[in-house]
């Protein structure tokens, strides 16, 4: 598979849409993300996390700002444990949240989607409405990607002739980790502060805004602190490897650990993993597999 000349598109059937809405919805949410909402507006969409009280990421998505209410885009996997975990801070607060069933996403990459960018001249992270729908811009450098959220089914509002419905590879996905967007799972859930899952790079982080949920945690690694360890998407030749599988250096030496399942491109497989920056430009294996540093 060619990334470079691909021309089409996919349901992400391993995303879904969180709805918060109440007339305390803003004030509630920009307590509770690591980004600026009250910045948001309904042009364009944010990169955020949730975190724990000690700042160890629940989970990453994107947020996409309505008339009356926000949208958030997030893995389903961690997505009833999210709407829990956020709803122990409503308390007294006007606030509803709630998934959105009649909201189909989809991703699509190439020509197609550089057209649409170009028609409408899409900056990065802009959102348009289309029909019953909303169309982000997903892209990085070349590789130009949106994501359509949409309540017609079948996508036909997008005309994209190229539209395939393939069970082995989700567009959405691919430009997720092409940003250096992870996906998190269940498994790797509160484990890592935002700076290590790349929210700075994400432009997912802002420390102007007011206090938030572990954001002490995460502002004190900015300005006292340095991260050790961070994010990476490596590609192996192999499927077996799985979340929590250590990685080790030629010494044999753990210094990280593989966070997302294989994602099958190019007849390889990529993975994140989170390593320890001074070991990144060594030799690395996981299990008898030899990992080597993809680039986003």
């Amino acid at each position: 598979m060619n990334i470079q000349e691909l021309n089409c598109g996919t349901e992400d059937k391993n995303s879904l849409c969180v709805k918060v809405s109440g007339i305390d919805a803003t004030k509630f949410l920009q307590g509770q993300f690591s980004n600026d909402i009250d910045a948001l507006t309904e042009k364009s969409y944010q990169n955020s996390s949730f975190s724990t009280n000690q700042g160890k990421v629940i989970a990453v998505f994107k947020i996409i700002k309505e008339k009356n209410y926000f949208i958030i885009v997030i893995n389903k996997e961690i997505s009833e444990y999210f709407i829990e975990q956020l709803s122990k801070y409503v308390l007294m607060s006007k606030v509803n949240i709630e998934t959105i069933d009649d909201i189909s996403i989809y991703g699509f990459i190439g020509e197609a989607a550089n057209n649409i960018i170009e028609k409408n001249k899409l900056s990065l992270n802009s959102v348009i409405k289309s029909g019953d729908g909303l169309i982000l811009n997903n892209s990085k450098d070349k590789i130009k990607g949106l994501t359509l959220l949409s309540k017609n089914k079948s996508s036909e509002q997008f005309k994209i002739e190229t539209f395939q419905k393939s069970s082995n590879f989700n567009v959405n996905y691919f430009l997720d980790a092409n940003k250096g967007m992870i996906r998190v799972t269940m498994k790797s859930k509160e484990k890592y502060i935002p700076q290590v899952l790349n929210l700075e790079d994400l432009n997912g982080i802002s420390y102007k805004k007011g206090c938030y949920t572990g954001q002490e945690i995460v502002a004190r690694t900015h300005y006292l602190g340095k991260i050790k360890r961070k994010l990476m998407l490596f590609n192996c030749n192999s499927i077996d490897l799985n979340i929590e599988d250590k990685i080790l250096n030629q010494d044999k030496q753990v210094i990280g650990e593989i966070l997302t399942n294989g994602f099958e491109i190019n007849d390889s497989y990529l993975y994140f993993a989170v390593i320890k920056l001074n070991n990144s430009n060594e030799s690395l294996f996981s299990g008898n597999h030899t990992l080597h540093l993809a680039s986003f």
